[in-house]
C-alpha cells in the first residue's frame, strides 16, 4: 500500500489505496451521487482516527462505556452530561450521571430530510455536508444550510468528503453541544449500541459512510457515500436517505432512494464496514 500523510492542525490524516484494490471495485458510476469522484480509479482510503481535543476525550470514553454496558446487557451507569444550557428543554441532554436509566425500546429524532444538494445548486458530491445539515439542524432546530458544511468540511467535487473532517468540522462548530469524533464498529450489536446510545441518550444521529449496495433501499446499486442514522427500534436501525435523484435531474435505474428506511443492524453494519472508512462521526 503506497501511502502519504498530510498534517493538520489537530489530527492527522493518511491518504492512501487498499493494496491491489481494482479501479472496478471503487469506481462511481455516472447517475449516482458523488459523479466524477473514482473516476481515475480507486478513491482515497482514510483509515485514520480523528483525535478529539485531550479535555474532549472523558467524554467520547463515558459515551463508548455506555455502548459497552448496552451491548453486554447491563445497566447504564455513566449517564450522560448536560454540554449546553441553551438547548431547548425538549432536547436538552440527561444530567443523570450516577443513577441508571432505561433508553425507549424504540425512538426516531425529530429529523429534517433535506435532499443532497438543496438549496446548494443540486450538487451531487455534496452527500457528507447534506447528512451533517440535516443532524444538526433536528438537534438545533436551525436550517445552516448545506453550503458552510461542504466548506467547513472540506468537500471537493472530485473526492467528495473525508470522514475527519466530519469530525472535525462538527467539533469545532458544535463542540459545545456534544463530542464528535470518528467509530469504527466492532460488529452489529455494537453499531446498533452506538445509535441507539447516541439518539436515545444524546439526541441526534450518527453520521455514516456506506457502501451502497448493502442497503437494500438502493436496489443493488453501489457507489461510497454518506447518510445518516437517525433512530432504531427494536430489531432495525432508521438511516435517514438525503439521495433523491428525481429532484436534482438524475436518472435512476435503480429508484429512489430518498427517505427513512428501517434497516438490520447487519446490513447497516455491512455497509459502513466496506466503505472507504469503515466508520461513522457521532
Amino acid at each position: 500500500m503506497r501511502r502519504s500523510t498530510r498534517a493538520v492542525i489537530g489530527m492527522v490524516v493518511t491518504v492512501g489505496t487498499l493494496a491491489g484494490a481494482s479501479a472496478t471495485a471503487y469506481a462511481q458510476d455516472t447517475n449516482g451521487p458523488h459523479l466524477g469522484a473514482g473516476t481515475t480509479g480507486a478513491p482515497a482510503i482514510d483509515r485514520t482516527t480523528y483525535r478529539v481535543p485531550a479535555a474532549e476525550q472523558p467524554r467520547v470514553d463515558a459515551k463508548q462505556r455506555m455502548v459497552a454496558n448496552l451491548t453486554a446487557g447491563q445497566p447504564l451507569l455513566q449517564g450522560v452530561q448536560r454540554r449546553y444550557a441553551g438547548l431547548k428543554t425538549s432536547k436538552t441532554l440527561s444530567t443523570s450521571v450516577t443513577a441508571t436509566y432505561t433508553l425507549p425500546t424504540s425512538l426516531q429524532t425529530r429529523h429534517v430530510l433535506h435532499w443532497e444538494g438543496e438549496g446548494n445548486g443540486n450538487k451531487r458530491y455534496t452527500c457528507g455536508p447534506a447528512a451533517s445539515r440535516n443532524v444538526m439542524q433536528s438537534l438545533m432546530g436551525k436550517d445552516y444550510g448545506e453550503a458552510p458544511f461542504e466548506k467547513w468540511e472540506k468537500t471537493s467535487p472530485t473526492t467528495g468528503t473525508m470522514s475527519v473532517d466530519i469530525a472535525s468540522a462538527l467539533e469545532l462548530h458544535f463542540g459545545h453541544i456534544d463530542t464528535w469524533s470518528t467509530h469504527t464498529p466492532t460488529s452489529p450489536a455494537n453499531l446498533y449500541a452506538n445509535v441507539k446510545v447516541t439518539v436515545g441518550a444524546y439526541h441526534h444521529g450518527t453520521i455514516q459512510n456506506v457502501r451502497t449496495s448493502y442497503l437494500p433501499f438502493w436496489n443493488g446499486h453501489a457507489t461510497n457515500h454518506f447518510n445518516a442514522a437517525v433512530g432504531y427500534t427494536s430489531s432495525a436501525v432508521t438511516v435517514g436517505e438525503e439521495w433523491y435523484p428525481a429532484k436534482i435531474g438524475v436518472t435512476s435505474n435503480y429508484g429512489q432512494p430518498y427517505g427513512f428506511h428501517n434497516v438490520s443492524p447487519t446490513a447497516d453494519y455491512n455497509a459502513i464496514h466496506y466503505a472507504p472508512s469503515g466508520k461513522f462521526i457521532g
